[in-house]
């Protein structure tokens, strides 16, 4: 089951799919032999990996609101780039992330301007206000690429997001209202489509203890690095502060902070209103997507395979294996990963050919 493969692909007929099997080829995955299961790929992943050789340089930008986004670009010395790379790391994650650095280190390979835009408090920064990320709401993305815009205007825009991410970004592109167009390709890895589905699979026991508690252990100290700021804030906050500490899971926070946060009456709202699986028909820019079936966060039912065929703008490249942002391959996989390989021929590929997307 887990042997090398090329990845099958779901793409409506059109300039995309076109574009894919000419440019792209969905090169061969060699999975790593001794972690073939979704589980290992997705531990290993997270903590096997030798990070490359890339440096930081901050900038903050301030929001309508009063809050901060932390935007890490990569350090890059050159005078003309060929492109802008923006990149949405996933839930809790940020610059530090190795897939953040990965995919950052792709984009500069490639003569790229690259930055990580941090969710607000993520990626060791602060929140100025109280609020955090959410899957369903896009503001702060939208704020992000107008800055981007404005500071390179004549670069293409190539904007990346893994997990949480690509789930935002994948929201962002399917929003009816938007009026101006700033992405131009998109490429989104590990992405839950369907949020009712992949809350389901959390709840496992294996998955529970495994990722879904470590995850909302995370969710509850990126509250408690915060506590300063919500406890100034505390009365005018629609959630009880002193019920956050208790909350274990990505679930339990969701409907003790989340939901309450943005005005949704329970976490099913939530969860149908930040399920990109229900709004994929909407979607006019082309991306890419990458998933594996035996991601703990995302399964193979929770994958629309159907509707993604029927909008040529959307491409789903199915592996094998991979688990959650895994992909690892080779026997020592301490370096980069199928998903960033995958990445780096799809950067090429645009760069060098965008013309074959255009009418």
């Amino acid at each position: 089951m887990y042997t090398v493969h090329r990845p099958k692909l779901i793409c409506g007929q059109g300039k995309l799919r076109r574009f894919i099997e000419k440019r792209l080829k969905t090169d061969y995955y060699y999975p790593t032999c001794w972690a073939p299961g979704g589980h290992l790929q997705t531990i290993l992943r997270a903590v096997f990996q030798i990070l490359p050789p890339i440096h930081y340089t901050r900038e903050i930008l301030p929001t309508p609101d009063g809050g901060e986004i932390a935007l890490d670009w990569i350090d890059d010395d050159r005078d003309t780039y060929r492109g802008l790379v923006v990149i949405l790391p996933g839930l809790t994650g940020g610059s530090q992330s190795s897939y953040s650095q990965y995919l950052g280190y792709q984009a500069k390979l490639f003569g790229c301007r690259a930055v990580i835009y941090n969710n607000r408090g993520c990626g060791n920064s602060l929140l100025k206000t109280p609020k955090f990320a959410c899957a369903a709401h896009t503001d702060d993305l939208h704020i992000v690429l107008q800055f981007m815009k404005k500071k390179y205007p004549d670069l293409p825009f190539i904007v990346a997001g893994v997990s949480l991410g690509g789930i935002i970004l994948s929201n962002y592109l399917a929003n009816e209202d938007i009026k101006e167009k700033y992405v131009d390709i998109g490429f989104a890895a590990s992405i839950a489509w369907d949020f009712h589905k992949s809350q389901a699979s959390l709840e496992t026991p294996f998955n529970r203890i495994t990722y879904n508690r470590y995850l909302g252990k995370n969710l509850v100290k990126l509250a408690e690095n915060n506590y300063e700021m919500f406890h100034k804030n505390r009365d005018q906050l629609p959630f009880n502060l002193d019920d956050v500490p208790n909350c274990t899971t990505i679930a339990e926070f969701d409907a003790c902070v989340t939901v309450p946060l943005f005005g949704y009456k329970h976490i099913s709202d939530y969860y149908s209103d930040a399920s990109f699986a229900f709004k994929t028909h909407r979607v006019k820019t082309p991306i890419v997507f990458i998933n594996a079936p035996n991601d703990p966060f995302s399964p193979e039912n929770a994958i629309p395979v159907d509707d993604i065929a029927k909008n040529s703008n959307l491409a789903l490249i199915l592996t094998k294996t991979g688990g959650h942002i895994g992909f690892m391959e080779g026997l020592f996989p301490v370096g980069s990963t199928y998903m960033d390989r995958l990445f780096g021929q799809f950067l090429e590929a645009y760069l060098d050919h965008s013309s074959d997307l255009k009418d």
